[in-house]
């Protein structure tokens, strides 16, 4: 079982006052706009799911450009574009090497997305794939993790059949994805050897509901 780390946006991000989503405050980033489509036949194209697609693009970008600040990696899902935002302390981090994935069309600083959802956090030195949850993990439950939703990345429980389902059919189930039971996994990608962690954190924000 993935332990639960501290993670809280409120000491990892600048925030400020976003008077054009509901007035309230959320975290500055650097987000970059992808078309949809042409990042999941990049995914497809490599018989990745779009989840593990996106984590060894952020995995492999920070090993060849790593940098002192942490930073926290959220992705928004739309009809026709996806988004990566990059948000830290600091307002001005730019990953320049997201405008080499496929699809992108441009970046610019904007508040994060009120549906993006946290998906990978660099502590200065390691690469966490977070996984947010509203309570504790049931060790016996497997969860699946859907990125397709356009009302923003959910992870819920699923069955044996689905997680077996999502497994062997990684270019079927391309938007879905499952959480792992390991906290550090060793790929190998590109040529080099790189240390993913995977860890889970308590989401606030999540409706609990479909856990009861």
């Amino acid at each position: 079982m993935i332990p639960f780390i501290d993670f809280d946006l409120k000491k990892l991000c600048s925030y400020s006052l976003d008077i054009f989503h509901g007035a309230v405050e959320r975290p500055i980033s650097i987000t970059y706009a992808f078309d949809y489509g042409e990042m999941e036949s990049a995914a497809l194209a490599h018989k990745f799911s779009l989840d593990r697609y996106l984590t060894l693009q952020i995995l492999y970008g920070l090993s060849q450009k790593p940098v002192k600040s942490k930073l926290v990696f959220f992705y928004t899902p739309a009809e026709t574009m996806c988004f990566i935002s990059v948000a830290g302390r600091k307002k001005n981090i730019q990953c320049d090497w997201l405008t080499k994935l496929s699809g992108f069309v441009e970046s610019g600083q904007q508040h994060v997305p009120e549906n993006a959802k946290p998906i990978i956090y660099w502590d200065g030195l390691n690469v966490n794939r977070i996984y947010g949850f509203p309570t504790e993990l049931d060790e016996d439950c497997l969860y699946g993790i859907d990125f397709g939703n356009i009302f923003g990345v959910t992870i819920e429980p699923i069955d044996v059949e689905m997680a077996t389902n999502i497994k062997q059919n990684p270019i079927e189930y391309v938007q879905y994805s499952i959480v792992p039971n390991m906290h550090e996994e060793v790929i190998e990608y590109k040529d080099k050897r790189l240390i993913l962690l995977h860890s889970a954190f308590i989401d606030n924000d999540m409706d609990d509901e479909i856990w009861e």
